[in-house]
């Protein structure tokens, strides 16, 4: 029993034509993104029909693509493939998570590499803008991502901030913060995003940090400059993060692990969005198409 994605023939959201900018405020599209579901629903009986069990499906993605990731045994994909409306079964990468350790110093040294002090003195300090983190969570509780000191920074700002989750997502996120406005576990299928319960790492915190970790650190005297003071600052300090977990207590990512989280982070409006994918064998994959 391998995961499988079955990519249907009929295009996706935004293969026909629709804008990704606001997509699930609008009605043609959520109207054409149903039709592909229930179509999605249609195969999925007639796989599960032709093989005999249930397939599970784990993903319906209508978005970027239209798949359906689901359990399919190994004798069984060339017979999903001869479904009417399926395009294609490509069986899915499963990726494991780098929890290798270290102490990065950004203060002093790579706002300048980068450039991004002359960026924040030109009044771009990331304000209004979100980034999603697809990686191994996050620890909501670390000052780098504290919300009174995010709050004190973009005080004034008039910044576009996400305050509300939309419907139609394919995680059911919750919000931590005014900093972490959006949290889902795609791999666990909860709102449990921290590091505590599996032994993923805390690379997800780390990367979070060199994109979005705040100017501000809380102090006794109200706040204080956090580059200044404990060394760290991010890139986009005034960001807010969009946290995935693709990373958890049921192991690693699948391939349509990420395409529900990237498809999650449009809908949210994310300005950029972080996957640390690597191998240590450059360019592997599966001879996988049926």
């Amino acid at each position: 029993m391998v995961r499988v994605s079955i990519f249907l023939e009929a295009p996706s959201a935004l293969d026909a034509g629709y804008e990704a900018e606001g997509i699930t405020q609008d009605s043609s599209a959520t109207a054409y993104r149903q039709t592909l579901r229930m179509q999605q629903t249609a195969v999925t009986a007639a796989v599960e029909q032709a093989v005999g069990y249930s397939i599970n499906a784990k993903w319906h993605l209508t978005m970027m693509t239209n798949a359906i990731s689901c359990y399919l045994q190994v004798k069984d994909i060339p017979v999903a493939s001869r479904i009417p409306g399926v395009k294609s079964v490509e069986r899915e990468n499963q990726y494991s998570s780098d929890k290798s350790e270290t102490s990065p110093n950004t203060a002093g040294t790579s706002e300048y590499m980068t450039g991004a002090r002359a960026m924040w003195t030109a009044g771009y300090t990331g304000a209004g803008t979100r980034i999603a983190i697809i990686d191994t969570g996050i620890d909501p509780t670390h000052q780098s991502f504290n919300e009174a000191a995010f709050m004190h920074a973009v005080e004034g700002e008039n910044a576009d901030l996400l305050t509300e989750i939309p419907a139609g997502l394919n995680g059911a996120g919750v919000s931590i913060s005014a900093k972490i406005p959006f949290a889902y576990n795609y791999v666990d299928e909860n709102t449990n995003v921290t590091h505590v319960e599996d032994r993923q790492g805390e690379h997800g915190s780390h990367v979070a940090g060199i994109a979005a970790a705040n100017r501000y650190i809380v102090s006794d005297n109200g706040f204080a400059d956090a580059a200044e003071t404990v060394g760290a600052v991010g890139m986009a300090p005034d960001a807010q993060l969009l946290v995935m977990k693709v990373f958890g207590a049921n192991g690693g990512a699948y391939d349509s692990d990420y395409m529900a989280a990237l498809e999650d982070a449009v809908a949210l409006g994310a300005d950029a969005a972080n996957l640390s994918l690597g191998s240590s064998a450059q360019g592997f994959t599966y001879a996988n198409s049926y």
